[in-house]
C-alpha cells in the first residue's frame, strides 16, 4: 500500500507528508524498494535493465549506477539470464538504490545474499541511513533488526499494534536463563526482583524466564558455586507471542 501497488481497504499512510495513494508517482521518485524475491526480465543486460530503472526516475543516475556495481562487484555486459542468485539480488538493491532515495523499503533483505555480499549491503544500509535515508527494515529476523534499527514495530493483521525504541526493546525481550549448582538454592534468592516467570528448580539444575536488565538477576547468581550457566534471548516470534498478542 505504501508503494501504491494495492488500495487501502480503509485507513490512509503518509510518506513526506503526503497522502502515499494520492500522490504516488511524486512520491515514488523519492523512494527506493528491495522486495524480497526478484523480478527482471531475463533478456536483457545488467547495463540495460540500470537503463530501464534510471527511465522510471526520469534522472540521470549514470554516475550512481557505476559507484554501485563497482561496490556490489557487478559486471554491466553480463546477460540477467547468466546471473547467479546472488548476483540478481544485488542488481536488485543497485535499482533500490539507484535514485538515492529519501526513504528506502528493503523486504527480508539479506535473503539470497552470500555473508561477503550481506556484509557489503550491511555497510551500505548503515551509510545511507547516516547520510539521511530513512530505512524501513523488514525482517522476522529479531537479531539483525535489534542491530540495524533504532525502532522496533510490530503488526498483527495488517494492524500497527506497538512500537519499541532500541533500549526499550532489548529491556522488553525474555532471557531464558538456566543454571547447574550444587548449593541448595532457597526460594528468596530472587526475592525483589520483578519480571521472574517459570521459575523451576530440580537436583542442581534451576531455569526460569527473566525480562529486564540481566546483571539484576547475575548479583545474585554470584552468591551460589555455579557449574554451568545458559542465557538465552528468547526469539522474535516468542516475544511478540507473549507480549503482544
Amino acid at each position: 500500500m505504501l508503494l501504491a501497488l494495492i488500495s487501502p481497504t480503509s485507513g490512509s499512510a503518509n510518506i513526506f507528508g503526503k497522502d502515499c495513494i494520492k500522490f504516488a508517482p511524486l512520491i515514488a521518485k523519492d523512494i527506493g524498494y528491495l522486495p524480497k524475491e526478484n523480478y527482471f526480465y531475463q533478456n536483457l543486460t545488467v547495463k540495460q535493465m540500470l537503463e530501464y530503472a534510471e527511465s522510471l526516475y526520469k534522472k540521470s543516475c549514470f554516475k550512481r549506477a557505476s559507484e554501485l556495481c563497482e561496490t556490489f562487484s557487478l559486471d554491466k555486459s553480463m546477460q540477467l539470464n547468466d546471473l547467479s542468485e546472488v548476483s540478481i539480488k544485488k542488481l536488485n538493491i543497485v535499482c533500490a538504490l539507484l535514485n538515492s532515495p529519501k526513504l528506502l523499503i528493503v523486504d527480508e533483505p539479506f535473503y539470497n545474499l552470500d555473508i561477503h555480499s550481506k556484509k557489503i549491503f550491511t555497510d551500505c544500509l548503515i551509510q545511507e541511513n547516516l547520510k539521511g535515508t530513512t530505512i524501513l527494515f523488514i525482517t522476522e529476523n529479531y537479531l539483525e533488526a535489534e542491530k540495524l534499527c533504532n525502532k522496533i514495530a510490530f503488526l498483527h493483521e495488517g494492524r500497527l499494534i506497538r512500537v519499541l525504541g532500541g533500549e526499550e526493546f532489548k529491556f522488553k525481550k525474555v532471557k531464558k536463563i538456566r543454571f547447574m549448582t550444587n548449593d541448595k538454592v532457597d526460594e528468596d534468592l530472587f526475592y525483589n526482583i520483578e519480571k521472574i516467570s517459570h521459575y523451576e528448580y530440580d537436583k542442581g539444575e534451576a531455569r526460569f524466564m527473566f525480562r529486564g536488565n540481566t546483571n539484576h538477576v547475575l548479583k545474585r547468581l554470584m552468591r551460589l558455586n555455579i557449574h554451568d550457566i545458559f542465557i538465552e534471548e528468547q526469539s522474535l516470534e516468542e516475544m511478540y507471542k507473549n507480549y503482544f498478542l
